[in-house]
């Protein structure tokens, strides 16, 4: 039941549905305190003709905390209620040959698939919250076929469920200056 490698996969399964595109997670562990312990996660996303096919990176951590449901964990089917990603890289491409970004990719390949489904219930599973702590967001380019980074910027925020709308986020980003302290913004 809490075998390393049955809690990965299905760690992978939970933050494929709430996140898309294909996510790798190397080990899981429980802890004492009762949360998943997710490390070296990696969410790739799906993979593009126009791209040869490829998949490209968009997101990784080092580790991510899971708050979740026991009962899932009983039933196989795991459901969080939170996650919590420490020091986490966000990849952001914009890809001038193909003419849109690497999230694109996700929200195409969200909009042809139906939302998660709660053990054939039909009920929408519901998505947690998610805090970034201490996260990296790179921006790059790609032209000509080469990638090239443009900027960087470190941030800290949460991700929160829009109310009466399942596949919707709320969020909130303060950007940290090298002294910890800096601007912030907020978006739906």
């Amino acid at each position: 039941l809490t075998r390393p490698a049955r809690i990965s996969r299905m760690a992978e399964s939970l933050l494929s549905s709430v996140l898309g595109g294909k996510v790798t997670v190397a080990t899981g562990h429980l802890s004492l305190s009762g949360t998943l312990l997710l490390s070296d996660v990696k969410v790739m996303t799906p993979e593009d003709a126009a791209n040869g096919g490829e998949s490209l990176p968009l997101f990784s951590a080092e580790q991510i905390e899971a708050r979740f449901d026991w009962v899932s964990l009983l039933l196989g089917e795991l459901r969080s209620t939170q996650l919590t990603a420490i020091r986490p890289t966000l990849y952001l491409v914009d890809d001038r040959d193909a003419g849109r970004w690497n999230y694109e990719l996700m929200q195409k390949k969200n909009a042809e698939t139906k939302p998660a489904i709660s053990g054939g219930t039909g009920k929408v599973t519901a998505l947690p919250v998610i805090v970034l702590r201490e996260a990296r967001v790179q921006w790059g380019e790609v032209s000509g076929g080469r990638l090239r980074d443009k900027a960087n910027a470190v941030v800290d925020g949460q991700f929160t469920p829009a109310e009466g709308i399942a596949t919707t986020y709320h969020f909130e980003l303060a950007q940290r200056s090298e002294e910890a302290s800096g601007g912030s913004a907020s978006a739906s």
